[in-house]
This record gives C-alpha cells, sequence and structure tokens, in this order.
C-alpha cells in the first residue's frame, strides 16, 4: 500500500513546511482577453523568509 504526502512543499525548494510563512509576490501576468500585461499581487506561502526573498527576486528578472 502506498501511502502520499500531504504536507505541501516550498515553491522555490521544494521541502516540505512545517511552519508556512505567507509573502506578497508582486510580478507581471498577462490578461487573457485583452492581452496586455498588468501588474499581479498575490499571497503565496513559503518554507521561510528567505525563499519567499528569493522568489521575489526570481520574478523581477
Amino acid at each position: 500500500m502506498t501511502s502520499f504526502n500531504t504536507q505541501p512543499k516550498c515553491p522555490y525548494c521544494g521541502k516540505p513546511m512545517d511552519k508556512p510563512v505567507s509573502r506578497k509576490i508582486i510580478d507581471r501576468a498577462y490578461d487573457q482577453i485583452t492581452r496586455r500585461q498588468y501588474v499581479r499581487t498575490r499571497m503565496v506561502e513559503f518554507c521561510s523568509k528567505e525563499c519567499g526573498g528569493n522568489y521575489q527576486m526570481g520574478c523581477e528578472g
């Protein structure tokens, strides 16, 4: 029998999150209707503040 790990993983490093830390991520997205870029703000959970900061820097390019 296979057991599945239902613990969420960090989107940046992939480690399981014991105590998730919410960070506000600001990036660009495309509107599917108007096909224009816009600034998107979303809350994402990470395993640490460091992973959240690194993810934000990656979104900035």
